[in-house]
């Protein structure tokens, strides 16, 4: 038998023209779920392929055509997975592609698809880590994306419902925080909430002492909120919390520096 690297099997799809073909099936309303799930997971692995990625530089007809998996309302848990999982290295080709799954509609139907499956955790870690990336530069269009997530779909409910259903899972509690470390909390007007936030993220410290992604995770988070809103920041002078700021810098020597801005933070009580 005679085996290809996924280079050459890639590059081999691309010549003869397979994407136009998986779109086309992809959007045929017959395709049953395996398809669907299937030519999506196709496409997951073509877009880490350097030729593919150019294919897929700036195609909108590929984004747009995954972004309606993850909002077909008939489709299952399997097949929004995999539409997640698209569009993330979709949308790692280039800040082409990431503006143009949030223009496609890409937050609200991500936020779509983990209120139709909240108890499905695979699902949920997708979903969150899509919004992170699609959120987590400095400019003008991610900043917009992470309001429209705020504002327009009442984030900051969905990740705290997440965190308090699935205390338990780790990798739910590290996605969060992962979207939760890139929020507009500069200006926010929603301090109850905020609060609310800090403590899931402070309880997922308690509940998971052992792991490093989750301190990890949670205190960069923590540091986005302590630097904003002095709620939080009161919230942290509190012995126990105190406690688990020292454990997680025990845990994780990489966090010791956030820590310790954490602790500063902690002693003051004005917004910055």
């Amino acid at each position: 038998m005679l085996f290809q690297s996924p280079d050459a099997v890639a590059e081999k799809m691309l010549a003869a023209e397979v994407i136009d073909v998986l779109l086309a099936s992809l959007c045929n309303e017959d395709a049953d779920g395996d398809l669907r799930a299937t030519i999506l997971r196709v496409i997951t692995s073509l877009a880490i392929n350097k030729k593919a990625m150019k294919t897929m530089s700036g195609n909108l007809n590929i984004i747009s055509a995954i972004v309606t998996e993850l909002k077909r309302p008939n489709n299952t848990v399997d097949v929004r997975q995999a539409a997640c999982a698209a569009l993330k290295n979709v949308s790692s080709v280039s800040s082409t592609n990431k503006y143009s799954v949030s223009e496609a509609g890409g937050m609200g139907a991500l936020v779509d698809a983990t209120r139709a499956f909240p108890e499905n955790t695979g699902l949920l870690e997708r979903a969150f880590c899509l919004m992170r990336a699609l959120i987590n530069d400095n400019d003008e269009k991610d900043v917009a994306a992470a309001n429209e997530f705020v504002t327009n779909h009442n984030g900051k409910a969905l990740l705290l419902s997440a965190m308090k259903e699935h205390a338990n899972t780790a990798n739910v509690q590290v996605a969060a925080c992962g979207v939760i470390a890139y929020l507009p909390f500069e200006h926010s007007t929603e301090n109850e909430k905020d609060t609310q936030v800090a403590e899931a993220i402070i309880c997922a410290m308690e509940k998971h002492p052992d792991s490093v992604a989750v301190q990890s995770a949670c205190v960069e988070a923590l540091l986005e909120l302590a630097t904003h809103i002095t709620s939080v920041r009161k919230k942290l002078q509190q012995h126990e919390a105190h406690l688990l700021l020292l454990h997680a810098k025990s845990v994780d020597v990489a966090a010791a520096l956030d820590v310790d801005e954490l602790l500063k933070l902690s002693s003051t009580s004005s917004d910055h």
